[in-house]
């Protein structure tokens, strides 16, 4: 048996410890950074986007008026077909009407108002009054337009006579609440009424010479009804009467006709 030397020791030993250091150098596992938990911090807030600016509220609006609008005025003489007129579209459209006394004293007046188109012919004048003095006979009457050409033709009157054609849309009250006297056929100015349920209106007119008396009151605002239409023989005083008739706020007028002559008066009175 042959017998080892010393350097071949040397050897084994050295690859001996050569191994034993590869096994030892393996790597440990990775262990994780410790969490660093934060308390107690707020996220700020943010405003929202396309946030309005704050805005006023609006001042409350005002009415607005304006004057009557003269849009045409007719003479004549006796039984006349005047030549066309060109009138716009209005609401409240009065004629202003008036014709001279015969030699008798008398006057009288038809005027019919004609649209170039139309078959149709409107009496805006029917009047007639026996003692009507040296200034003659006048008054209004109301006729809403719808735009075109127009024309007039007058009967039962021999003497002169003019009308003038006013637009009154959108002029002003000349009163809250209404107290109005009148004598004939007439268009009233504009009042202001408050809204009212109950809503009376007291209304009286003078007999004729004959003792006559009669009247038809209209109420006009958005539209015209007819608040009243009374007539009695043999007056020796006043035609008297109530009307009940609810009203909006707003703005109203009045139109009289078959009072030929008489005086008249009209109070409103709210009764909520």
């Amino acid at each position: 048996m042959k017998k080892i030397t010393i350097p071949l020791i040397c050897l084994l030993l050295l690859i001996s410890l050569t191994l034993a250091c590869g096994t030892s150098s393996a790597l440990d596992p990775v262990q994780p950074a410790p969490v660093v938990r934060v308390t107690g911090v707020v996220a700020p807030t943010l405003p929202p986007e396309n946030t309005p600016e704050p805005t006023a509220s609006p001042a409350p609006t005002q009415p607005v008026y304006v004057e009557a609008v003269l849009m045409a005025e007719v003479n004549g003489t006796g039984k006349t077909v005047t030549d066309n007129l060109n009138l716009p579209a209005c609401g409240k459209a009065v004629f202003l009407w008036k014709v001279a006394p015969s030699s008798y004293g008398t006057a009288s007046l038809i005027l019919s108002l004609f649209k170039k188109g139309s078959e149709r012919e409107i009496t805006v004048v029917n009047d007639m009054a026996m003692d009507a003095g040296s200034e003659g006979m006048s008054g209004s009457s109301l006729q809403p337009l719808t735009g075109g050409e127009y024309f007039f033709s007058s009967d039962n009157t021999n003497e002169p006579w003019s009308v003038r054609i006013e637009c009154q849309d959108g002029a002003a009250p000349v009163a809250a609440g209404m107290d109005i006297q009148g004598t004939g056929n007439l268009v009233t100015a504009n009042y202001e009424l408050q809204a009212c349920q109950k809503s009376v209106f007291h209304w009286q007119v003078e007999p004729g010479t004959g003792g006559t008396a009669a009247l038809i009151l209209g109420l006009c605002g958005a539209e015209c009804q007819t608040i009243a239409n009374e007539m009695k023989m043999d007056m020796t005083g006043p035609l008297e009467g109530q009307s009940l008739q609810a009203v909006n706020a707003g703005i109203y007028y009045l139109v009289t006709e078959n009072a030929s002559g008489r005086p008249w008066h009209v109070t409103w009175e709210c009764k909520d």
